[in-house]
């Protein structure tokens, strides 16, 4: 069984390499095997335009001209160099002007197609998504119970999400099958330099099921999951990229297990989706005792714990 997180294909509208819609096709060829849950897929709906529009926002603000005009008047008696060099620097600027008109008007054109599943990885993700489990009634009830009593993952401050996904792994888990866990978020895993563990409670709750020792291998980067998925598989996976693709695809992937903080300690991007918009720091009873500054992302209003001590 693969868990693939909602964090990681938004990858796919975050990342601007085009490398990365080679993983797409292994993705629809592993389908079978990938857990997926219809809260998931509402997570990636609800923030797959918000993160694509963040990018080109960042590729608008890069879309300006120099803004720079030369004193003429210091220019020799005779000589046009201030001038024609300012007139050029004019010429760019309108270059540029226009440019911008036509990036603004791909960008409504990528949106309309975001919204309504055109692009290119909607459509790559459609087959798989189309297989997502509903939750029932008793699965609901037990994702209250693990948000209320602050088990993981998610947060006690959060809707219900990560909580009743994990509740439907567990049942769909048969006891036997190995898992591979691939999440950029620190609610499901925890990370010591490049290796990174499932959450004990998590693993507990797993192993527990199995009556015996399941392995579960968890990941970061989508690349390191589907290539280790490879070497413990017999299958062959017709459709993986070469070793020397898969390491391209590695540089354009985004990982962030635990959030970046600036020397003010507020996060620079949200660990869920992207955004870097964010209300004020608060002081909330922390995940790691204590109180801690925390922030709220205005995009998905999941709460990001710096773990920075607050002290009243």
């Amino acid at each position: 069984m693969i868990f693939i997180d909602a964090n990681v294909y938004l990858e796919f509208f975050k990342s601007s390499k085009p490398e990365m819609k080679k993983l797409l096709p292994v993705l629809d060829e592993l389908k079978e095997n990938i857990f997926v849950t219809q809260q998931l897929v509402n997570e990636v709906s609800r923030n797959k335009l918000n993160v694509a529009l963040a990018n080109f926002n960042e590729y608008a603000k890069k879309c300006v001209g120099p803004g720079i005009r030369l004193p003429e008047h210091l220019d020799i008696s005779g000589e046009t160099l201030v001038k024609d060099w300012n007139k050029k620097e004019a010429e760019v600027r309108e270059s540029v002007k226009s440019l911008s008109a036509d990036l603004n008007k791909i960008i409504e054109h990528v949106a309309d197609n975001i919204i309504n599943k055109k692009d290119e990885v909607s459509q790559g993700l459609e087959a798989i998504f189309t297989r997502a489990l509903v939750p029932e009634g008793k699965q609901v009830q037990a994702a209250r119970w693990r948000r209320e009593s602050g088990a993981p993952p998610g947060k006690p401050d959060n809707p219900l999400g990560d909580q009743l996904t994990w509740e439907q792994l567990l049942d769909a888990h048969d006891g036997k099958t190995a898992l591979w866990v691939v999440t950029n978020d620190g609610d499901f895993t925890e990370k010591y330099k490049d290796k990174i563990y499932l959450n004990p409670v998590l693993n507990d709750e797993i192993q527990a099921k199995s009556g015996q020792n399941i392995d579960i291998y968890c990941f970061e980067r989508l690349t390191d999951a589907l290539e280790h998925y490879q070497s413990m598989v017999k299958e062959k996976l017709k459709t993986l990229p070469p070793p020397e693709e898969m390491e391209s695809i590695k540089k354009s992937e985004i990982t962030q297990t635990r959030p970046e903080v600036d020397q003010h300690f507020q996060p620079t991007r949200c660990f869920k989706c992207g955004s870097e918009s964010f209300t004020s720091g608060v002081a909330r009873p922390s995940q790691y005792g204590g109180w801690t500054y925390q922030w709220q992302c205005c995009s998905c209003g999941s709460i990001t714990d710096t773990g920075e001590p607050y002290d009243d």
